[in-house]
This record gives structure tokens, C-alpha cells and sequence, in this order.
């Protein structure tokens, strides 16, 4: 739209783009990845997008299952008055975090929680899509590698989570990422 970019493209990576943004507690929230690399991170603005701070990836101490292994931060989503994060991670499985205050990170699906990493499915290592619908928390779990349907799992406090029956042809395996 004209003017200066408030960033460099790819945040200075040149295979890294943006997939993720939302906002919450009156701050803006940025996730990127690449499908080639380990590269998540995520960012904060402050200004409405004019200057921008990682919350975490590889410059940043702080982990948010965004170790070596983590490909992209595939999702942001606020629900409940917490924001969640999804996390695709080809190696372990993908994973779910959630803060209250934007700065404080606690897994959901992944290590350390009741639900592991891909809800136990290594295959499922990327969260293709989060919605609210109806007073639940939807995550749409599948396979970057192509290698098993997807699956539907829901939770009505982000919490507990209880995986969603599909029917045809949803549950077909010949549909790519399972959907």
C-alpha cells in the first residue's frame, strides 16, 4: 500500500513468511515459519505494526516448543480471553500454547502437558487451523508429510480436549492434509 516496510521481508530470512496474526490484549501478534527450515518465531507490536519485538524463536531464550525441530507457528487465536498458539513440528508431533498475558507461555498440547505432542500421533505435525465455534476451541490437526488423514479435536475450555468424528468424506485418507 506504499510507504516503508515496518519489517524486512522475512523478518531478514528469506525463506520465512508470515502466517499468523491477531490481536490480543491490545497488542498485535506475528507468527512465521517455513516449510524448509526451523524457523518459527513469534513477534509482538506494540505500535499497530511499526516496530516489532520476538517473543520467541531462535534470538530468544524463551522456548514456546519453538525449538530446532519447529517448522512454523501455523496458527494464533484468541479464545476465552486467552490467546493460543499453533505450532507445527515435523519431528515430534504439533503443539498448542496458551498465554493469559501475552508473555507467558504454557503447553497445551506438546511437552509439558497432559496431551502430547500431535495428541499423540507423530504424524499429525501440523495444526492446519484453529476456529471457535460455538463455545468450543477447534484445532484441525493433519500430516505435512502427507502421510495420515487429519483429525478434528475440540475443547470447550482449553483444557480438556476431545477428538471430533468425521464422517465422509472427511475421513477419507486420499484428501491431503486430511480435509
Amino acid at each position: 500500500v506504499g510507504g516503508t516496510a515496518a519489517i524486512p521481508s522475512g523478518f531478514g530470512k528469506p525463506d520465512t513468511g508470515i502466517i499468523a496474526l491477531v490481536s490480543f490484549r491490545d497488542l498485535l501478534f506475528l507468527g512465521t515459519g517455513s516449510h524448509t527450515k526451523n524457523d518459527a518465531e513469534l513477534w509482538v507490536s506494540r505500535d499497530w505494526g511499526l516496530t516489532w519485538e520476538q517473543v520467541a524463536g531462535e534470538r530468544v531464550a524463551i522456548r514456546l516448543a519453538l525449538g530446532s525441530q519447529s517448522h512454523y507457528l501455523q496458527d494464533l487465536i484468541v479464545f476465552q480471553d486467552v490467546l493460543y498458539a499453533a505450532v507445527g513440528n515435523p519431528e515430534q508431533g504439533a503443539e498448542i500454547w496458551r498465554t493469559r498475558d501475552g508473555w507467558t507461555w504454557d503447553a497445551v498440547v506438546g511437552v509439558p502437558s497432559r496431551y502430547p505432542a500431535g495428541m499423540g500421533h507423530t504424524d499429525w505435525d501440523m495444526i492446519f487451523a484453529m476456529e471457535v465455534f460455538r463455545d468450543h476451541l477447534y484445532a484441525a490437526l493433519t500430516s505435512f508429510k502427507g502421510e495420515t488423514t487429519g483429525v478434528l479435536w475440540r475443547s470447550h475450555d482449553g483444557e480438556v480436549w476431545d477428538v471430533v468424528p468425521l464422517e465422509e468424506p472427511f475421513a477419507a485418507s486420499s484428501h491431503q492434509h486430511g480435509f
